[in-house]
């Protein structure tokens, strides 16, 4: 609703945007069986907006950051969990940054603090807005020495199925080199 109310007044003002919904979003409240993690209280201050350089993090340390957006942050949460769990791992960041025209000043900021990243793309290989945050990132010189960067897989998606999109397990296959 915060990002929603900024793009509202951003077209409204004569700029160009575009919104991209996540449908697997819409009716999520759970990370985990039934515990209602995912459920945030509605914003009713209207002024309360999110702007575009604006990134939300879950998490504390400055081991790994995981960047996500859309469905990909639960994914990213969730696989935290599990290497937190099954690895032993600490110090794992997940940051939503749903601004994918350009790479939001947020990110630049939050990158100085983590020995390492992984950019966890939720659409698919080749088609990937992050790819290009990336490279203007590599550009500009702010990636830590250690990252990587994961899509989804680019197969056909089928109606209602999640079959095809990012998963934990491709998260924590893709973070375990970079923990190490």
């Amino acid at each position: 609703v915060r990002g929603l109310r900024h793009a509202v007044a951003q077209a409204a003002a004569g700029r160009v945007v575009m919104l991209v919904d996540s449908t697997d979003l819409l009716n999520r409240r759970h990370l985990f069986d039934k515990d209602d993690a995912w459920r945030r209280p509605y914003p009713v201050d209207q002024s309360d907006v999110m702007d575009f350089d604006e990134v939300t993090t879950h998490g504390e340390g400055d081991r790994l950051l995981i960047v996500s957006y859309g469905n990909g942050v639960p994914t990213a949460l969730r696989a935290r969990a599990a290497l937190e769990k099954e690895y032993g791992a600490s110090g794992i960041v997940v940051a939503d940054a749903p601004y994918l025209s350009g790479v939001p000043g947020g990110l630049v900021d939050l990158l100085a603090r983590f020995k390492a990243v992984l950019f966890a793309d939720v659409c698919k290989m080749g088609q990937h807005p992050q790819a290009g945050q990336v490279c203007q990132l590599q550009a500009q010189g702010v990636l830590p020495a250690k990252w990587r960067s994961i899509a989804a897989v680019p197969t056909y998606n089928p109606l209602g199925s999640t079959l095809t999109f990012l998963s934990e397990e491709d998260v924590i296959k893709s973070a375990l080199p970079l923990l190490g």
